[in-house]
């Protein structure tokens, strides 16, 4: 099942450079995504990895340099699939790829996928999936071998099939994810993905020309060498799922793994970033 998540709502006093060392601090923790609000900030963490000792352990909260404090709640996993049709439009990226549910008219571009979220992450709509669509539209995809790690909706490998990728790995650790991605892959009619419920990608046993992972700093820096070693010589390494003040960590890291920094796209301080073996 897709887990709960625990908000902690940071408000900083003063706020800069306060709130961007705050994030860094936390993101050596097990917190998964951050935002930046006008007092301060908020981050999110699964709530199974969720201890409030885990804060009092932290250098910059006893800091007298700054006044720093905090509410927690846990919020239930949200129904995308509710949100996507109360709130949702047809996401465009660079008017070639269109995200849509069923109930919206078709357009005319060259790739249509349609997605239903359910409890799923990734409808085009984030600014790390629309990164990833946008690099993915760049590269040459057709007869290549295709791993997208951390799946979510499926949506990445669906437009690697639809860009005649030649086969196409899918992994997620959500079971929920899971279930959600073969349900879009049906509906998009790409019997070239496979998809698998695993936390990294250690039990496929082919190369890849080409590697997907939108998730986060900390499992990026986990599964790296892994990727590393899953890429063909010369394959292509598209990450996301963390912002510009990442970006230098998860280079320093590549390289150490033979993955050269080849270039990287931003929206809104979300970072993809791409690289080669």
């Amino acid at each position: 099942m897709a887990l709960p998540y625990v908000q902690c709502s940071f408000t900083i006093t003063p706020n800069e450079p306060w709130s961007e060392l705050l994030l860094a601090a936390l993101s050596e923790t097990n917190f998964e995504s951050f935002e930046f609000t006008d007092t301060g900030l908020n981050a999110y963490i699964q709530e199974p990895f969720w201890e409030e000792t885990m804060l009092s352990n932290l250098p910059i909260l006893n800091n007298k340099a700054v006044q720093i404090t905090y509410t927690f709640q846990t919020h239930q996993p949200v129904n995308w699939n509710e949100q996507w049709e109360n709130n949702f439009d047809p996401v465009i990226v660079d008017e070639r790829c269109v995200v849509r549910a069923d109930f919206h008219k078709k357009f005319n571009v060259p790739y249509e996928l349609i997605i239903t979220p359910k409890m799923s992450f990734g409808t085009g709509h984030h600014q790390t999936t629309y990164l990833m669509l946008h690099y993915l539209l760049e590269e040459k995809i057709s007869g290549k071998t295709v791993l997208d790690m951390g799946c979510g909706t499926g949506v990445l490998a669906i437009l690697a099939a639809k860009r005649n990728a030649a086969i196409i790995d899918a992994v997620d650790i959500d079971s929920w994810c899971v279930e959600n991605a073969l349900e879009n892959c049906q509906k998009n009619n790409c019997s070239q993905i496979n998809v698998s419920q695993a936390e990294n990608p250690n039990h496929l046993t082919k190369q890849y020309d080409l590697i997907l992972a939108n998730i986060n700093k900390n499992v990026l820096l986990k599964q790296i060498a892994s990727y590393a070693v899953k890429l063909t010589s010369g394959g292509i390494l598209i990450i996301s799922g963390f912002y510009q003040n990442d970006l230098t960590d998860l280079i320093q890291h590549c390289q150490l793994h033979g993955l050269e920094f080849l270039s990287n796209n931003e929206k809104e301080n979300w970072i993809a970033a791409k690289f080669i073996k």
